[in-house]
C-alpha cells in the first residue's frame, strides 16, 4: 500500500502548479478529464494557499472556466507576454520631444504589468552617455528587455544593431540619403498628408541636386517641414514605381537585377515591396495588434505650419 501525506502538509511546501490550462474546457470530450477536476483540488486547499496556473492561450470562454472553477479573484489574473515576441524595431523621428513623448505613449498601451519595464525607450542627444550606452547595450542584446527605440533620425549612424526587423520613419525624411541610412528589415514610412499633395514640377526634377530642398532656394530658419523637406524624398513617396527600382534611378545604378549583390534592385526577402500589386503583401503580417489608418480632415498637417520650435539646452 502507497501513503500520501495530508494535503495541508503537502501543499505547505508546495505551490500547486497547473501548466496548459487551455485543456480545462475544450467544448468536446476531454484530453485530459483529471483537468476538469481541478476546482476540487482548489477547494480541499487551507486558505490562503497559493496557486499557480499558467496557459499560453487563454480565450474568453477557457478563461471564464479557469475563473469559476479555480476560483480566481479578477485582480489575480496576470498577463505575462515575453518581450521576445515583440519585434526589435526603430521608430525614427526629426523631433526630440516626439521622440520622447511617443515612447512614453506607446509604453502605456502595453499591458499594464509589461509597462515601465524598459520595453519601450527613448534615445537622443541630451541623454547621458551611461543611458545611451545601457540601452543600446540592452537593445542589442539578444536576450535584452528594450525591443522598441524611439530614436532622432542621426541615430542611424550611430546605432549598429543586430536583428532589427521593423524600422519606422515617423514622418518623411529631410532627405532621400537619410531616408537609406535606416533601410534595415522592414522598413515603413509613416508620412504626413501634405507630401502626396504637393505639386512636383520640373523644376523640382534636378539631377545635379536630387535632394535639394521643395522650396528650391535655401530654406528661411522657420520655415516649414514642406519647403525643407528635399525633392528627391518628395517624389519617392508620391512614385508609383518599384522602390528599389527608385533607389537604382537615385543612385543611378544600372546593374541587372539578380546579377550583383550590392545591385539596389537586389533583395532577398520574400517580397520586394508594396508597389507590386500582385505579390500578396500585406502589411499586417508585420505586427501583432490591428492596423490603424486615419483619413479625416482633422488628422491632415497643415504644410504652412512653421517648424517645431528648438528645445533649450541648457
Amino acid at each position: 500500500m502507497v501513503t500520501f501525506p495530508a494535503l495541508h502538509d503537502f501543499f505547505d511546501k508546495t505551490i500547486p502548479s497547473c501548466n496548459a490550462l487551455r485543456l480545462l474546457h475544450h467544448g468536446e470530450e476531454a484530453f485530459r478529464p483529471a483537468y476538469g477536476k481541478l476546482g476540487e483540488l482548489r477547494a480541499l486547499l487551507s486558505k490562503g494557499t497559493a496557486f499557480q496556473a499558467l496557459s499560453a492561450t487563454l480565450p474568453p470562454h477557457i478563461l471564464s472556466a479557469v475563473k469559476n472553477q479555480l476560483m480566481v479573484p479578477p485582480d489575480h489574473i496576470y498577463l505575462a507576454l515575453p518581450p521576445m515576441m515583440i519585434p526589435k524595431t526603430l521608430v525614427f523621428h526629426d523631433n526630440m520631444q516626439e521622440a520622447v513623448d511617443a515612447a512614453a505613449y506607446n509604453d502605456s498601451c502595453l499591458p499594464k504589468q509589461l509597462q515601465n519595464q524598459g520595453i519601450m525607450k527613448h534615445y537622443h542627444s541630451d541623454m547621458s552617455a551611461e543611458y545611451l550606452q545601457q540601452t543600446c547595450d540592452d537593445f542589442a542584446s539578444v536576450s535584452g528587455t528594450c525591443r522598441i527605440i524611439h530614436a532622432m533620425a542621426g541615430a542611424s549612424t550611430g546605432l549598429d544593431i543586430p536583428g532589427v526587423m521593423i524600422v519606422i520613419q515617423y514622418g518623411i525624411p529631410k532627405n532621400l540619403s537619410e531616408a537609406l541610412q535606416h533601410l534595415w528589415g522592414l522598413y515603413l514610412m509613416m508620412i504626413e498628408t501634405w507630401a502626396l499633395e504637393v505639386n512636383l514640377t520640373e523644376e523640382h526634377d534636378d539631377a545635379d541636386d536630387a535632394d535639394k530642398p521643395y522650396a528650391i532656394t535655401a530654406p528661411k530658419k522657420n520655415s516649414s517641414k514642406r519647403d525643407r523637406t528635399g525633392c528627391a524624398a518628395l517624389q519617392y513617396v508620391q512614385s508609383k514605381m518599384c522602390l528599389r527600382e527608385f533607389f537604382a534611378k537615385y543612385f543611378n545604378d544600372p546593374t541587372p537585377t539578380g546579377s550583383n549583390f550590392f545591385s539596389s534592385l537586389h533583395y532577398v526577402t520574400a517580397k520586394c515591396c508594396n508597389r507590386h500589386p500582385d505579390s500578396g503583401f500585406n502589411l499586417s503580417t508585420y505586427f501583432l495588434g490591428s492596423m490603424h489608418s486615419f483619413n479625416s480632415a482633422s488628422d491632415r498637417i497643415d504644410p504652412s505650419s512653421t517648424a517645431p520650435a528648438k528645445r533649450k539646452h541648457n
